[in-house]
Order: structure tokens, then sequence, then C-alpha cells
């Protein structure tokens, strides 16, 4: 007489575990970094109103010259390049 056939279960339920920690864990590692991008834009978001008020008040006053006209762009330049 054949045996008969026996589907363990159980290596199904612990695969599925194990693939569901995984996952977990991929999640909060993903979470995390979008945590800090988030962050990131932030703190990007307020340098540069914080430049664009300074440069917004430098307008009104008409006190600048070539020379801080030329730092303020190479500075928004490097904030351009800190957004990317």
């Amino acid at each position: 007489m054949a045996k008969r056939f026996q589907f363990r279960l159980e290596q199904v339920l612990n695969l599925r575990k194990q693939v569901e920690e995984v996952r977990v864990r991929e999640l909060a590692t993903a979470q995390g970094r979008l945590l800090r991008i988030e962050e990131s834009i932030k703190a990007h978001g307020e340098q540069e109103r914080d430049f664009l008020g300074a440069y917004g008040e430098f307008e009104k006053s008409g006190e600048f010259n070539a020379d801080q006209v030329m730092a303020y762009c190479e500075y928004k330049n490097w904030l351009i390049r800190q957004e990317k």
C-alpha cells in the first residue's frame, strides 16, 4: 500500500512569518529613510526662507555691492544643489 501524502502546514506558516518579518524590517528602514529626507527638506526650506528674506531686505534697502550679489547667488545655487 502506498504511503499517504502529508502536507505540513507548519513549514508554510514559518516561511510566511519569515517573509513578514523581512518586510517589516524593510518597511522600518524605508520609514527611517523617509523621516530623514523629510527633516532635510524642512531644514532646506527654512534655509531658503531665511536666505530669501535676507536677500529681500538687501534689495529693499539698496545697500549691497556686486560682491555681495555674487555671494548670495553662489549661496542660492548651493542651496539648489543641496535640494537635489
